[in-house]
């Protein structure tokens, strides 16, 4: 009997790695980590169980998160620019 071989996934439903989340956006992975374990990064899919398991990140998670932190006009948002140098 043949080995069977999973369909691939489409595109949306792509993983990329933490490293790969990190540099996306520019930022450490220590802070990529840090999302995490404070429930503000993108959701998470654990391949495993335990604290070690492998952790990824489907693309359209990824994507659903970034438009869901969106601010039309951040300087709006917190009032005028002298409050943000305060």
């Amino acid at each position: 009997m043949a080995d069977k071989v999973a369909p691939p996934l489409p595109d949306d439903e792509a993983y990329i790695t933490p490293d790969e989340l990190a540099a996306l956006f520019k930022v450490s992975v220590d802070t990529v980590r840090k999302w995490r374990e404070m429930g503000t990064g993108p959701v998470v899919t654990k391949l495993g169980p335990g604290k070690n398991s492998l952790v990824r990140y489907a693309v359209s998670d990824v994507n659903a998160w970034r438009l869901s932190n969106r601010v039309p006009n951040p300087s709006a948002a917190s009032g005028s620019a002298a409050e943000d140098v305060a």
